[in-house]
């Protein structure tokens, strides 16, 4: 995917999510997990931020559970 469109649609994807966090909707929680424990994976062996793979393991732990 060219850098143009990637650029264009991860914005596009935050808002999306974040706008998607602020409703009482649950039907896609395990969807804004996937995209945490994602960015996190990504995040830490970058040096420009405070993720460590520490947080890594953690977010990478959780997982969604079915309600009762």
């Amino acid at each position: 995917m060219p850098i143009a469109l990637i650029s264009y649609f991860v914005p596009l994807a935050v808002e999306l999510i974040k706008a998607y966090v602020k409703t009482t909707d649950s039907s896609k929680d395990d969807k804004v997990l996937e995209v945490v424990q994602t960015g996190c994976a990504y995040l830490a062996p970058r040096g420009n931020n405070t993720v460590n793979f520490g947080t890594v393991s953690v977010v990478d732990s959780h997982k969604m559970i079915e309600a009762v």
